[in-house]
């Protein structure tokens, strides 16, 4: 059974003041009540676990420090997770509350949410639709939005940094010496936009090289067996070096490999995405490019936010630069991109 909500009159009842007197003590205004009373409230307070209601505190502070977070993508990642913390955590540290929705103003209504959360600040990582766009300059509430067509600084979109990764991905490969590379994607329409910025990035690097080419995307289902027929089908000769859209579609190239007789990394080379904890139990071990979570992107948006919310960065580094690591993967030309915290981890497949 639900436990009843505490209320103000409780605490009121339980101290034997009134609930004019509860509101002046838990909300620093008590200046006129003896200590006595003051203390009184504040232990009936803490006894029955009251916590005043967010609505009401906004309500009399003209505002919040929830920070809203918006992202469309429903399918479960352990990298995105972890971004996700370090986001929020990095907000924390700046007094700031974190709120994840990975519905509102996709499959449900934006204005459903705002109408039991009022935030200072609503960070997107889909672009809005015009109507939501209208009702938050209505409402006064910030928008930063980090998807494609962001209003944001490139620099730190989020379509930028799938561009970086997919960058990092065919740039090793090139350094370990592969001519000829090709794109390996999964077969999940919920990630086409992320498939797509990371194959540019990839196209960007091998444009970069002389000798260096593309041949294209490959899709295999790395959910069945069927995947096999994919890379039967797709793979293009010659190619010996393979950019897989993740670890899981990596590990899907390194089955077919074994399975057909190429020898990884004497004949072909493998490189996924996000550094799951599996890859090192591959066959080979998998090479994969990682994001630093605490460093580079994150740190650029929580930058951002307070910049759009005229505060001063947490003494702790909210700004944050990281440190050099080998394999970082810094644009050498500079795009003005910055760091973003990536680095590729070395192992056999590539």
């Amino acid at each position: 059974m639900a436990s009843k909500r505490v209320k103000a009159q409780d605490v009121a009842n339980l101290a034997g003041v009134s609930r004019t007197t509860v509101s002046f003590v838990l909300n620093n205004r008590s200046d006129s009540i003896p200590e006595a009373t003051r203390q009184r409230v504040l232990d009936a307070a803490r006894k029955l676990g009251y916590v005043p209601s967010a609505a009401a505190r906004t309500l009399r502070a003209g505002g919040n420090n929830i920070v809203l977070v918006l992202t469309r993508y429903g399918v479960a990642s352990e990298a995105g997770d972890e971004m996700h913390n370090a986001i929020s955590s990095a907000l924390e540290r700046c007094g700031l509350t974190c709120l994840l929705s990975r519905s509102a103003g996709d499959t449900s209504p934006l204005s459903r949410m705002l109408s039991e959360v009022r935030p200072c600040i609503i960070i997107s990582f889909f672009p809005v639709s015009d109507d939501d766009r209208r009702m938050l300059e209505r409402l006064d509430i910030p928008l930063l939005e980090l998807g494609e067509g962001a209003s944001s600084p490139s620099e730190f979109s989020y379509a930028n940094l799938q561009h970086r990764i997919g960058f990092a991905q065919a740039e090793y490969l090139i350094g370990r010496g592969c001519r000829d590379l090709v794109y390996v994607v999964g077969d999940d329409s919920l990630i086409e936009g992320i498939h797509e910025y990371r194959y540019r990035g990839v196209a960007e690097a091998v444009a970069r090289h002389a000798g260096v080419g593309l041949a294209g995307r490959v899709n295999v289902d790395a959910d069945s067996g069927e995947g096999f027929l994919g890379l039967d089908e797709g793979m293009p000769d010659g190619v010996d070096g393979v950019c897989a859209f993740n670890d899981t579609v990596a590990a899907a190239v390194l089955a077919w490999a074994g399975r057909r007789g190429v020898d990884v990394p004497g004949d072909l080379r493998v490189i996924g995405v996000d550094n799951l904890r599996f890859g090192m139990f591959l066959d080979p071990p998998l090479t994969s490019v990682t994001i630093d979570a605490n460093e580079g992107w994150s740190d650029a948006v929580v930058a951002a936010v307070l910049d759009r919310l005229g505060r001063s960065p947490a003494g702790d580094g909210a700004e944050g630069a990281s440190a050099e690591a080998p394999g970082r993967a810094d644009d050498a030309d500079g795009d003005g991109s910055g760091d973003f915290g990536i680095r590729v981890v070395a192992r056999r497949s590539a």
